[in-house]
């Protein structure tokens, strides 16, 4: 259970906002780096059914993880920036709280949108 807070007076550190920003911002750099990477693996099967449905089902994984990915890589950066906006305006109004629970809100909305986009079709 959180402490009672009986001064009703909230500190925010805007430099662990700003190190927190980073953090995500490098883990979304560090993911969609990886992209090409996934784009370019390739199973080239022998001309037997089972080794096409080896790449069929290769493929789809492939395609997934590939979306999966990038929802992921762009929904760090999305935090990121997110988060240097509150530490900005926290800057600007130390005593002005109003609106950053809505707007810490709608960051995790964006995110879920984000990490929910669904996958490209998957190739015949």
């Amino acid at each position: 259970m959180a402490p009672e807070n009986n001064n009703k007076e909230v500190t925010v550190d805007t430099s662990a906002l700003r190190a927190s920003a980073l953090l995500f911002e490098q883990w979304g750099d560090e993911l969609l780096k990886s992209l090409p990477d996934l784009k370019r693996f390739a199973i080239l099967p022998g001309e037997f059914p089972a080794a096409t449905e080896l790449k069929t089902i290769v493929d789809t994984h492939t395609t997934s993880l590939t979306t999966n990915t990038t929802n992921l890589g762009n929904a760090l950066k999305d935090i990121s920036l997110k988060l240097e906006v509150i530490a900005a305006d926290y800057d600007k109004t130390e005593d002005d709280n109003l609106g950053d629970a809505e707007r810490l809100d709608a960051m995790f909305n964006s995110v879920n949108g984000i990490l929910n986009t669904p996958p490209p079709p998957a190739p015949a």
